[in-house]
């Protein structure tokens, strides 16, 4: 097989892998997987089929003979993997990293890839960078991707905080003398955490610079503490979709009910919608007492993102009434015709790769 040029962004976030790469220089595409992974014994996958996407059926194995495996993405999620949301994104996404690049190879026929490389991680967790690097190069030179040997070379490397491909949107828009004259933060709501990245006259403040574990999860969890016995995945889709419109006839809201009683559906569906209302109420306070500690109240500009933004919308705009946000989301190539939510999911990592890739080409 040939050697392939791979240019990846990657961002491993909490509920979704989002994944933008081009394969020796054509159009840049996207790549999704659920964030799963699990430590499974090789003979856990000996019997499957492999009929599905890759990445849908993605395992890795660090060399030949090894006695385990970490099943990533979907087939995680079949495993029945527990959700580890308390973990650090870096832990996992030297995994999810070899997963992607291995799915990659296999759609695009190859084997051998020269990867360049460029990654999001949160605030908090960007000194550990140094240690995913060496992680990433190390493995990718030899590693086992379901059944076929990759080989792989990292030729370059760039990790980021969350906010940097917005950073890059406002230098491309307005410049780095506008960004030298002004005082700006760039906020990131996810599954997991929310993130604010602030820079004044070009400079990181780390007083207003800060992430949280204040995600979408943690409303999800005010739910569950409400209503025992409900699936995590099911509450997450459904209280999304939800979003303000809490009646008990809801359609998305049907999906949850688990009694089959007629007498019963109602008082099950009433009890599922105060206790959604309850917990957006405490969640919001949580997230409004730290906006209110991180975010400086002398902004020039301002930017949102990330698909729990999209949720949280109607109380952000009142809340940063005052700073008249930016929503950024990305509409380039395959997300132009996807819906608002996951445009503002990609809007980070697709402006990071256009930035570092798309960019350099042109130049």
């Amino acid at each position: 097989m040939q050697s392939a040029k791979l240019q990846i962004g990657f961002d491993p976030g909490a509920s979704l892998s989002k994944i933008v790469y081009s394969v020796n220089g054509a159009p840049p595409k996207i790549l999704m997987m659920e964030p799963d992974v699990l430590n499974l014994p090789t003979r856990s996958v000996n019997q499957i089929n492999l009929t599905a996407r890759p990445e849908d059926q993605a395992w890795i194995k660090l060399n030949q003979n090894a006695e385990r495996i970490q099943v990533c993405g979907f087939l995680a999620r079949e495993f029945s993997a527990v959700e580890r949301i308390e973990m650090l994104k870096y832990e996992h996404a030297f995994y999810k990293f070899l997963a992607a690049v291995g799915a990659i190879a296999l759609q695009e026929g190859t084997d051998r890839v020269a990867v360049d490389a460029a990654m999001l991680l949160p605030y908090g967790e960007i000194n550990s960078r140094g240690w995913l690097k060496e992680k990433i190069s190390k493995s990718l030179k030899k590693y086992y991707f379901q059944h076929t040997l990759i080989r792989g070379q990292l030729v370059s490397y760039h990790c980021a905080s969350e906010g940097t491909g917005m950073m890059c949107h406002l230098i491309r828009k307005h410049g780095m003398d506008w960004i030298s004259q002004n005082r700006i933060s760039i906020l990131i709501f996810g599954y997991r955490n929310i993130s604010c990245l602030t820079l004044n006259r070009g400079v990181i403040e780390t007083c207003h610079s800060a992430t949280t574990d204040l995600g979408f999860v943690k409303l999800i969890d005010k739910v569950i503490a409400r209503t025992p016995g409900q699936n995590r995945y099911a509450l997450v889709e459904a209280v999304y979709a939800l979003g303000s419109d809490l009646r008990t006839d809801h359609r998305e809201l049907q999906f949850l009910i688990r009694s089959t009683q007629p007498e019963n559906i109602h008082a099950e569906a009433k009890l599922l919608v105060d206790a959604i209302e309850i917990a957006r109420y405490e969640y919001w306070q949580l997230v409004q007492d730290w906006l209110n500690a991180v975010v400086p109240d002398d902004l020039n500009h301002l930017i949102i993102s990330g698909g729990t933004s999209i949720y949280l919308k109607p109380f952000l705009e009142k809340h940063f009434e005052w700073a008249t946000p930016e929503w950024l989301a990305s509409h380039s190539g395959e997300l132009s015709q996807s819906d608002p939510c996951l445009q503002s999911r990609f809007g980070d990592v697709m402006t990071l790769f256009e930035s570092r890739f798309q960019l350099e080409k042109a130049a």
